[in-house]
């Protein structure tokens, strides 16, 4: 089976489970005997090759566009998840799922 892998996050670049989660699953896939291919995001500022080949995983790095935050001189990364974020898009998302139900 040929499969595309697509995520914004994948090793060496991790920020959460994400990028673990698709490091095994993909290479787990490639044992199996399946061609994997993933295609992830390229960090900014980093440079070397667009594919590579790591445990039968073929990794494509694409190049994205860079989406600036229109506030981002008001609000750092270190605090825009957190106090009032937190909540505010928390009750979205409830209000979104109770909502959809």
């Amino acid at each position: 089976m040929r499969i595309a892998f697509i995520t914004w996050e994948f090793p060496p670049f991790i920020v959460g489970g994400l990028g673990t989660y698709s490091d095994y699953i993909s290479r787990w896939i490639a044992k199996l005997g399946h061609e994997i291919q993933v295609f992830a995001p390229r960090p900014a500022g980093i440079e070397g090759p667009r594919e590579e080949e790591r445990d039968g995983v073929v990794v494509h790095w694409v190049d994205t566009l860079e989406q600036t935050h229109p506030l981002r001189h008001i609000f750092n990364d270190e605090i825009s998840g957190s106090g009032d974020w937190v909540n505010f898009f928390g009750r979205i998302v409830v209000f979104n799922s109770a909502a959809a139900s």
